[in-house]
């Protein structure tokens, strides 16, 4: 295991000039594969950062993803990860992947760096969920976020051992609805790529849920009500809520609160803000209050914010929730 790095640096530089030394934190970001949404995310934080400061260095790192970036960071092997909810709400409680290891009570959170979400598609004459009964229905490779996804709403809708649930690759699931040998899909957000590719070539419909099932799987899972606008696709017409999930940048405890603060407060500067609207369309870190607010971020999971992140959202007039304050 290696240690935390926050280290002092001293700028010979800056001290001739000013006669100070300026303190330099050097910190590493889990991302995901290059060319993924986190390691882009993770790309875009990083340059961000190292442009608008020299209190923090901040590299990006790429990893095998979510999963493994909460062990990483749970560790101290690295100092930032991008996670989903779904791996903060585990990784804490040593469930569902994180089963047989130690619970990665060592985790913070940051901000919310995205929100994602996930729907079933389905073709003509599947108007409901309720619909589905007696359907066959592809929820993507074995475990993946949207089969997740898929088996929390089934069991919301008590539809468990009702619809014949497929394993599919994208690829597959695409030319199998195409087919007409399956009815329906569980998909990512819009837009899609597959949904794209099959609302080319054949009619589909999108299936709400609500907000009564939404709460139902809050008690064991950490979604929200996420919604997709009308016109994500040419051909759906109303606004559409879908199962939601957050995004987080979580950190190790033992980070320096300088460092987590500082890189707060670059990225969420005027500045820092108008470059991540160009870095990529999902980040929504300046929406954290909101999800803090509405949402119940952070708390939903279990998640205490690192002190570096709690000093910098107090400054902002953010009233903390005492569930996520150590």
């Amino acid at each position: 295991m290696r240690m935390i790095r926050a280290v002092m640096l001293a700028s010979s530089l800056v001290a001739a000039m000013t006669g100070e030394a300026l303190a330099q934190h050097q910190i590493a970001i889990a991302g995901a594969g290059p060319g993924s949404l986190a390691y882009n995310l993770a790309a875009g934080l990083a340059e961000n950062t190292n442009s608008k400061t020299k209190a923090v260095r901040v590299t990006a790192e790429s990893s095998s993803g979510f999963v493994e970036n909460a062990r990483l960071v749970g560790r101290g092997e690295t100092e930032l990860g991008i996670i989903s909810a779904v791996q903060a709400f585990e990784a804490l409680r040593s469930k569902g992947t994180y089963a047989g290891e130690p619970p990665y009570k060592d985790l913070r959170g940051v901000a919310i760096t995205h929100a994602s979400g996930a729907s079933i598609k389905a073709r003509e004459g599947i108007n409901t969920i309720a619909d589905l009964a007696g359907k066959s229905v592809s929820f993507g490779p074995p475990g993946s976020l949207l089969g997740y996804a898929g088996e929390l709403i089934l069991d919301a809708y008590d539809l468990n051992g009702k619809v014949k649930v497929l394993r599919m690759s994208v690829a597959e699931t695409t030319r199998a609805f195409v087919d007409g040998t399956i009815d329906a899909f569980v998909a990512g957000p819009a837009p899609y790529p597959a949904v794209m590719e099959v609302g080319a070539q054949k009619k589909l419909n999108a299936l709400a849920v609500d907000a009564e099932h939404i709460k139902k799987m809050q008690k064991s899972a950490p979604v929200v009500a996420g919604m997709m606008r009308a016109g994500a696709y040419d051909w759906l017409k109303n606004d559409t809520m879908i199962v939601g999930f957050l995004g987080y940048l979580v950190a190790h405890k033992d980070v320096s609160a300088d460092a987590i603060y500082e890189l707060l407060k670059v990225n969420l500067s005027p500045k820092g803000v108008e470059y991540l609207k160009t870095n990529h369309k999902t980040w929504v870190i300046w929406n954290t209050p909101k999800y803090i607010r509405e949402d119940n971020a952070f708390a939903l999971e279990g998640l205490k914010l690192h002190p570096g992140a709690a000093r910098y959202w107090k400054e902002q007039g953010v009233s903390l929730p005492a569930a996520i304050v150590e």
